[in-house]
C-alpha cells in the first residue's frame, strides 16, 4: 500500500483519503486483478462511484451496498500499481452514525491476480 489507506484490519483495509495506491508484484502470465471491494454508504448516499487505474487504463465503477468484485486488466509486468479515486470520503462520527472518526470511501477486502488458463 503506497498512500491512502489505513491500518490494515482483519478483513481488509479502508481507503481513507480521496485516493488509495498499491504496488505488488505478480508471476508471469497474468491478465487481470480481481479487487473485492465494500464502499463505506452513510444513510442518505445509495452508490459509491470510483475510478480504478491500471497503468495507462481508468474503469469507473459504481458501487451499492456490499461486496462487489471488479476485474481490472494487469499490466504486461511482473510489477502492478492500482490506484483507485474516491468520488468523496466521509466520517461516521461526523455523522453522528458511529464511533469511527475516519474518513472513509471504501475497504479494500482482497487482491486476486488471475493467470490465463
Amino acid at each position: 500500500m503506497l498512500h491512502g489507506f489505513a491500518e490494515p484490519e482483519s478483513d481488509g483495509t479502508w481507503i481513507v483519503a480521496l485516493e488509495g495506491a498499491l504496488e505488488f508484484g505478480v508471476p508471469d502470465g497474468v491478465h487481470s486483478l480481481l479487487l473485492e471491494l465494500y464502499p463505506y454508504l452513510p444513510s442518505d448516499v445509495e452508490i459509491r462511484t470510483l475510478a480504478i487505474r491500471s497503468g495507462e487504463r481508468v474503469q469507473l465503477v459504481s458501487l451499492h451496498d456490499g461486496i462487489t468484485v471488479v476485474s481490472v486488466p494487469a499490466e504486461p509486468s511482473s510489477r502492478q500499481r492500482v490506484t483507485i479515486e474516491c468520488d468523496g470520503t466521509v466520517s461516521p462520527f461526523v455523522l453522528g452514525e458511529g464511533p469511527d472518526k475516519r474518513t472513509l470511501c471504501v475497504k479494500l477486502l482482497s487482491v486476486e491476480a488471475v493467470s490465463a488458463s
